[in-house]
């Protein structure tokens, strides 16, 4: 579509309802018409299926489900997770019991007692300005319903110090290869954690004198940390983020905007989401997404330590 790649029907239904048992622990009227919308197309044969029936109570399965969702049996569905959080903890002991005894500011020591285990994930949200990154990744953190962490991952913010550009130069790779690391202990400890812009940033073109020394400091940018497991690309016209910022002009913020949208034609882990939508919308879809590819990674066992 225009605005890049979107969920199955198959794995929308089940990341929806995932995200409906174990995060909302509700399922309101738009989520059940939405569910009851996809249940046709729902298979018990994919990856993120097939680990959510390994959790189900005995007595349930898939076409169960199909038929509790066809009949608007909310109730029943809702009584299912326990039953999954139970059971989805007992395929990771350790790491369950670890976190139920490190609470308060035990449970700050989480991340370091769990170094290696790559049980979380890491999500980058790209776009210009006005496209509305730090609202999505509030929202995510809000709606998401496990731990997440935040790391601020752009490239240009001044220091309170003096303007020294040599400083910067070499000071800037540092901090991104700091912020990276802080970022992997948190996804080591079981985090999602959310990258508020991306090294991807150093990408758009350099502009003023040396444009040559600056294309060949800015690819080094670009790539100086590993990519994230996810990229969200919030995606709308340079004129609608012009209006609600009032920053930069309409036709730069296009040309950002172009160069976001064309990562999804080279990286594989880059997906677009309609940003020209209301937050709440916007925040459903990225929330979808990221819990879509975090139970394709469990059910792969790439998230189990």
């Amino acid at each position: 579509g225009p605005h890049g790649p979107v969920l199955e029907p198959d794995d929308s239904f089940w990341t929806l309802l995932v995200h409906c048992l174990l995060d909302k622990q509700a399922i309101g009227p738009a989520h059940l018409d939405r569910l009851q919308a996809m249940v046709g197309h729902a298979d018990a044969r994919g990856p993120v299926a097939g680990l959510v029936t390994t959790l189900l109570p005995v007595g349930w399965d898939a076409d169960r489900i199909f038929a509790a969702v066809r009949s608007g049996d909310t109730d029943g569905l809702l009584a299912l997770g326990p039953s999954l959080r139970d059971r989805w903890g007992r395929r990771d002991p350790i790491g369950t019991r670890v976190r139920a005894i490190t609470r308060g500011v035990v449970r700050r020591l989480e991340p370091l007692l769990l170094v290696g285990r790559r049980r979380g994930m890491s999500v980058a949200l790209l776009g210009p300005d006005g496209a509305g990154k730090s609202t999505l990744a509030a929202g995510i953190a809000a709606d998401f319903g496990l731990p997440v962490g935040h790391v601020y991952m752009g490239l240009w913010a001044r220091s309170n110090g003096p303007d020294v550009p040599v400083i910067g130069m070499l000071v800037r790779p540092l901090r991104i290869w700091w912020r990276y690391l802080v970022a992997r202990v948190q996804v080591a400890g079981g985090r999602l954690v959310i990258f508020d812009r991306y090294t991807y940033d150093a990408g758009l073109p350099p502009r003023g004198r040396l444009v040559g020394l600056k294309r060949l400091y800015f690819w080094g940018l670009a790539h100086a940390a590993p990519p994230p497991d996810l990229v969200l690309v919030l995606d709308a016209p340079g004129t609608l983020l012009h209006a609600r910022k009032g920053e930069s002009d309409p036709v730069r913020l296009e040309a950002e905007r172009q160069h976001f949208r064309a990562l999804a034609d080279r990286l594989p882990n880059v997906e677009l989401i309609d940003a020209t939508r209301p937050s709440e919308a916007v925040c459903a879809d990225a929330v979808g997404r990221i819990w879509q590819a975090f139970l394709a990674r469990l059910a792969s066992g790439e998230g189990v330590g």
